[in-house]
């Protein structure tokens, strides 16, 4: 009987469902016939009961087997014929948070044995939604999200996903009045963070920089200003610069406004790493230095917080959990195992250091 290689990278229970495929396609085991236990096959394999588990549930899906309530697992009397696919539809693919995002959820289906279409909506509702009549056509198994910011989705694309009976999970952010699971990270205490690291530096004159304002800018404002509060710092509205609508320099443009104030900032706690970038780039112009002159932290971590000279320092966005969480999430909604569609993953940002923020200058 083959084993389980411990040295072997792939999941143990994605080995597992490889060798029981092996088993049934070379017949040890025929149309009908009631699998061993999870407990003898957990005891035969030398594995946790919960991972020979995760191997079943896979091949349930998959169609191979099957289980009924208060008998055991079965072997189906039919092999799948068709193989199973869900899709991920995110609004910027360029942005590596989404990149990284995607990897994280294909490698939860490549785990499953489902494969996995991947679509970009470019922030366009338009794109958006014939993207999600296309999958509806395809009649794919599942789908992971990332709602489009400007323009408004559609609620009547996700009553027509419930219709056509497709599972859906929200990644990043979510539509207001719709419900479904979602992934998210805690963008409000993410924020609080960071400006807490600025503050704990002897910073108090700390401005917010946003390119836009949507859900996610409000969240992270709310723990800029709630780092502020809890430190006895007054907000000053001044320094909230957020832009109406985003544009390719309006960062940057509002940075130079910050710096043209009569007492202008001392840090920036920007809204992501590109805001960032955009803050780097009027300082310098202005001829100033980071961080000797003005501290900056971003969010994020995408390549260019490493890219930037000095680095800089940013508040880690969980994309790779983001996108594995998302594809259990749609598991568990594929075998009615969420007790609530409005179930939801919140997952915490952390503080990567480096070079552009520092105590300022007495």
């Amino acid at each position: 009987m083959k084993m389980i290689d411990p040295k072997d990278p792939t999941p143990k229970h994605s080995q597992l469902r490889k060798i029981l495929i092996t088993k049934l396609q070379r017949g040890d085991w025929t149309e009908g016939d009631q699998l061993p236990p999870e407990t003898q096959l957990a005891q035969d394999y030398g594995l946790a009961r919960n991972t020979v588990r995760q191997a079943l549930q896979a091949l349930v899906l998959e169609g191979y087997l099957e289980k009924i309530h208060g008998k055991g697992t079965f072997i189906k009397d039919r092999f799948p014929q068709k193989l199973r696919t869900w899709a991920i539809l995110v609004n910027d693919i360029q942005y590596d948070l989404y990149s990284v995002l995607i990897r994280g959820f294909e490698d939860v289906a490549q785990e499953t044995g489902i494969q996995v279409i991947i679509g970009n909506s470019d922030n366009l509702p338009e794109k958006q939604s014939r993207y999600i009549q296309q999958m509806i056509a395809r009649q794919v198994d599942g789908l992971a999200i990332v709602p489009i910011i400007y323009g408004g989705s559609k609620r009547e694309d996700f009553e027509a996903l419930k219709r056509a009976g497709i599972p859906f999970v929200f990644c990043n952010r979510y539509l207001e009045g719709v419900k479904a699971p979602r992934v998210i990270c805690d963008n409000e205490g993410g924020a609080c963070l960071a400006v807490e690291h600025l503050i704990e530096l002897g910073h108090t004159k700390i401005a917010y920089l946003s390119e836009s304002s949507y859900s996610v800018t409000q969240q992270r404002l709310l723990g800029y200003q709630q780092a502020l509060q809890q430190h006895g710092i007054p907000l000053n509205p001044r320094y909230v610069k957020m832009a109406a609508f985003r544009t390719e320099q309006a960062s940057y443009e509002m940075m130079k406004e910050l710096l043209r104030l009569s007492t202008p900032p001392t840090a920036i706690f920007a809204f992501n790493d590109r805001t960032a970038a955009q803050a780097y780039q009027a300082i310098l112009e202005n001829g100033l230095s980071i961080p000797q002159d003005i501290s900056v932290v971003g969010f994020d971590d995408v390549r260019i917080a490493d890219a930037l000279e000095p680095g800089l320092t940013t508040m880690i966005y969980p994309k790779y959990e983001t996108g594995r969480e998302a594809g259990k999430l749609l598991l568990f909604l594929s075998e009615g195992e969420l007790s609530s569609l409005e179930t939801e993953v919140i997952l915490k940002a952390t503080l990567k250091r480096r070079g552009s923020t520092t105590p300022p200058r007495t």
